[in-house]
């Protein structure tokens, strides 16, 4: 065992940075957006499941179907969700995404397809103004940068819009009113959350 050295401060090394959202806090508008992702998920023909043990992931997108952490709730469940369900339009073999004309498939790569999942994810949650900072750990992670998300701009802000829809369609009206016009702005506001996405990035 190393012993301290009488009269010299320790230092901890720092914690590294987290690479996703561990807010488990369970709170009416997350619950709200999550209850709505599932019917819109079960409408595309997307099986929604929970499971204890997904190897260390939060969530896993297998083509059709997502599985999700049990005991997960919360803004940290709603980004996960929001993340592979980008995956699952995206990435997989899926008739609502063709019809779309989100479907890219996943010939291009992890590093590619983990920044556009990613990147809507971002984008859906800084839409209804929860934290964000661990998307940006999490791209770092995967060695995006400001050229690269640039070049997927137009997929990444057509699956937000997408999903941000299908959240406005599934959610049901809300007496809060303030969250009612949170929900209508993130439409008009998402142009110019891609560009401060943009900037954010390293």
């Amino acid at each position: 065992n190393v012993q301290p050295i009488a009269g010299k401060e320790q230092i901890n090394p720092p914690e590294p940075p987290k690479w996703y959202n561990d807010d488990d806090t369970e709170d009416e508008k997350s619950a709200v957006m999550i209850k709505a992702l599932k019917e819109s998920a079960n409408a595309n023909g997307i099986k929604i499941t929970d499971t204890s043990d997904l190897g260390g992931a939060r969530g896993v997108s297998k083509g059709g179907h997502i599985e999700l952490l049990t005991n997960s709730v919360g803004a940290g469940l709603l980004s996960t969700f929001v993340h592979e369900y980008a995956h699952e339009l995206m990435h997989h073999d899926n008739a609502i995404g063709k019809k779309l004309g989100f479907h890219v498939g996943r010939g291009s790569g992890a590093e590619e397809r983990e920044l556009q999942a990613e990147s809507v994810a971002y984008t859906v949650m800084k839409s209804y103004d929860f934290p964000i900072e661990h998307s940006i750990n999490y791209l770092a992670l995967w060695k995006s940068n400001k050229d690269k998300i640039r070049q997927h701009q137009k997929l990444i802000r057509d699956v937000s819009m997408y999903i941000i829809k299908q959240i406005e369609t599934y959610a049901p009206k809300i007496d809060n009113q303030e969250t009612a016009q949170e929900l209508a702005e993130s439409l008009t506001t998402i142009k110019n959350i891609i560009t401060d996405f943009k900037k954010t990035i390293i």
